[in-house]
């Protein structure tokens, strides 16, 4: 009976312990509010999801059923706007059109009118890197003089910006660039069938020692460019050194452009 009664020194010592219990306990929950919280990391842009122009309008089979995505340069001018497959880049910057390419799509005279203060202009050519998305139309005659075999009817047209990385930061994680323009700078080594980005070249165009590489698509149809590239084995081989723009899709490297970096 006694045993359960508490003396006033007991009582005062269970409260003084109560009281230093709930003073730690706010203590840690402001450190946890006021601790500096974790650097929220941004997800990488969303892939471009598209057919290749190339394989979209491939010997000139009939388009697939329902809309299309794919994706290429947009091109505009004073007729209208056209998506290419590639463009060719003569010593001094200036873009053309690539010679004798089949691979373009007509998207309307006054496709793109809107994004044209955010194109890049030179020489009378409009351009920039492009998806377009709708119901492709051919092959037939479309556009001016029915130049062009296909076309996209009423286009949704998005443009895109290109990641600037290295033939490292793209073989270190290429699942996370699938779909994506990208940017590089390297040594290019082609031939008639085969083309391939290097990170370094040694003599007479023959990849360094350990040096990492990509695969491009090809054969590659700028003649300009390659008329330009040194040539060994009778010019069978031609290399230098380049930066290209182009989409990493299924493990290959699909040019837009590739110019001379001197």
């Amino acid at each position: 009976m006694f045993g359960a009664i508490l003396s006033p020194s007991n009582r005062a010592g269970g409260l003084i312990r109560s009281i230093l219990i709930s003073i730690s306990a706010l203590l840690l929950a402001a450190c946890q509010d006021t601790a500096t919280p974790a650097p929220t990391r941004l997800p990488p842009p969303s892939p471009v999801a598209f057919v290749p122009i190339g394989d979209l309008i491939e010997s000139g089979a009939a388009p697939p059923p329902g809309v299309v995505t794919t994706a290429g340069y947009l091109v505009v001018d004073s007729a209208g706007a056209t998506l290419v497959d590639g463009l060719s880049f003569a010593a001094d910057g200036t873009p053309q059109l690539i010679e004798n390419d089949m691979d373009q799509i007509w998207l309307g005279a006054d496709a793109g009118a809107t994004l044209k203060d955010r194109l890049r202009s030179a020489s009378g050519l409009q351009f920039a890197a492009a998806q377009a998305r709708g119901q492709l139309e051919g092959p037939g005659s479309y556009g001016p003089g029915g130049r062009y075999h296909y076309q996209i009817v009423s286009p949704s047209i998005e443009l895109i910006a290109a990641r600037d990385i290295t033939i490292g930061e793209l073989l270190q994680q290429p699942s996370s660039y699938e779909g994506q323009l990208v940017r590089l700078v390297g040594s290019l080594l082609t031939r008639d069938a085969s083309a391939l980005l290097v990170e370094q070249l040694g003599a007479g165009g023959l990849p360094t020692p350990k040096a990492r590489q990509i695969k491009l698509r090809a054969p590659l149809r700028d003649r300009l460019l390659l008329s330009h590239l040194k040539g060994v084995s009778g010019g069978t081989i031609r290399f230098g050194q380049v930066q290209i723009e182009g989409f990493w899709h299924a493990g290959v490297l699909i040019p837009l452009s590739i110019i001379l970096v001197t």
